[in-house]
């Protein structure tokens, strides 16, 4: 009895949602493909890798918004936890026995995961999703403050990549996701309207 209690609680899950993220990881797993078979990409960047990661991004800023109160200290532990761990122990799974098939310093290897080189695009997700959570507890939500965060992000993201390269964790691609973050968790805020 109490299970059927559980699934009247829990909120019903999104398909569309699942079969997006699903079809973004065919498509990274298909560039990612073609770059290790050809040394090239086969099918333009453009024409989708820059999309699907804009998809990504979206997603993650619509499964942010919540109907009960945000709680900074869970999803600060939910990103340590699902996202930071993760990172440091796969991409330190895969780099040392790369560094030694390869002839890379091992020390060199691990810097680049520690300064959150070794995957670009969940450094840059950790990154915006700290900020994004920070910013979303400090202006409890607030549209005005959401919306001077984006714009904020946005104008640091073309000062740092005109002006900076090789930021660690990616600082420059996070204030290039926190915009996309902010109209993922607006639309979902106001899906209704839509």
């Amino acid at each position: 009895m109490q299970d059927s209690n559980c699934e009247l609680t829990k909120p019903k899950r999104k398909h569309w949602i699942d079969l997006l993220r699903g079809f973004c990881m065919v498509a990274i797993l298909l560039d990612h493909t073609e770059i290790y078979y050809t040394g090239d990409n086969i099918i333009g960047y453009n024409y989708y890798v820059a999309n699907v990661l804009v998809a990504f991004f979206f997603l993650s800023g619509y499964l942010f918004y919540k109907q009960t109160p945000f709680s900074l200290r869970h999803k600060l532990t939910y990103i340590a936890r699902y996202l930071l761990l993760p990172y440091f122990l796969f991409t330190t799974f895969i780099a040392i026995p790369k560094a030694f098939a390869h002839g890379f310093d091992v020390s060199d290897t691990l810097f680049s995961v520690l300064t959150g080189q070794a995957s670009w695009f969940v450094a840059a997700l950790i990154v915006a999703e700290i900020v994004f959570s920070t910013a979303l507890w400090a202006c409890k939500g607030k549209t005005w403050g959401l919306s001077i965060l984006a714009l904020a992000a946005s104008a640091a993201c073309y000062l740092l990549s005109t002006h900076c390269s090789d930021l660690y964790w990616q600082i420059e691609n996070a204030c290039m996701a926190l915009p996309i973050l902010c109209f993922g968790y607006f639309y979902h805020k106001w899906e209704s309207v839509f």
